[in-house]
């Protein structure tokens, strides 16, 4: 019995350390799996590191730009005190609200976006293995420098969300 528990657990590790394969008879490995299959391609069931290595990059950034400028009217409040005196009488000092209209400004409105990039690049095991970070990160840094230096790569699209201070009350807290 100990000795089917035993092939049985060998039989499962070895399973799940050979990865999934694809259509293209690649190996599915997470980033660590693959630098370690570059590094010692014997223990991955390879005679040699794999070759030809392309890593496929994406993201997505949802941000909000300047919009068209609105206007809205706000309210504005005016105060006069009067006060009169000679030298036989005095009117004591009184203060009256008198009517004003409201001031129009200016408030900004803002459109959300989302900037999209995709990129591929080659990679050599050599590479991989020297590069320290995650998989997440190489992408991360590598479309950081796609995009500074080629902006038109970015797509752009409009959201259709807006928002603005315009649409927000003027009353205080």
């Amino acid at each position: 019995m100990k000795t089917i528990i035993a092939i049985l657990a060998i039989g499962l590790s070895a399973s799940a350390f050979a990865g999934r394969t694809t259509s293209t008879g690649s190996q599915g490995l997470d980033w660590d799996d693959f630098r370690e299959a570059c590094l010692h391609p014997g223990q991955f069931h390879a005679q040699r590191p794999a070759n030809n290595i392309r890593v496929s990059c994406a993201d997505k950034i949802v941000s909000w730009e300047a919009a068209q400028t609105g206007s809205m009217s706000l309210a504005r409040s005016r105060d006069v005190t009067s006060a009169l005196q000679s030298d036989k009488y005095h009117v004591s000092k009184m203060t009256s609200a008198v009517g004003i209209g409201g001031v129009s400004v200016n408030c900004p409105r803002y459109a959300e976006v989302e900037l999209t990039l995709a990129y591929e690049f080659q990679i050599t095991c050599e590479q991989a293995t020297a590069y320290k970070g995650t998989l997440t990160q190489l992408c991360s840094e590598k479309l950081d420098d796609v995009r500074a230096s080629n902006p038109n790569l970015v797509v752009r699209k409009l959201t259709g969300r807006t928002q603005g201070n315009c649409d927000r009350s003027t009353g205080q807290e």
